[in-house]
């Protein structure tokens, strides 16, 4: 499973991140995030407020640094 780094917020429903060969993509939702326990979750919205990017996960709003954006 390989891990992709967060680089910007697009809109709601995507975001750029840095590939593990370090190339810029796109992503689209919905995609997929792990937390700190490996349990994996589906983003469906992605959110912008006051600088700070959030993921929606199951109708909630989560920081996104708190969860690793992974290729399924």
């Amino acid at each position: 499973m390989d891990e992709y780094k967060f680089y910007s917020f697009i809109d709601d429903k995507s975001i750029l991140v840095i590939t593990p060969k370090n190339k810029l993509v796109r992503i689209k939702c919905p995609f997929a995030v792990m937390d700190s326990d490996k349990k994996k979750f589906q983003v469906d919205a992605v959110t912008n407020k006051n600088n700070i990017i959030y993921f929606k996960i199951q109708g909630k709003n989560q920081r996104h640094s708190a969860f690793l954006i992974v290729n399924t």
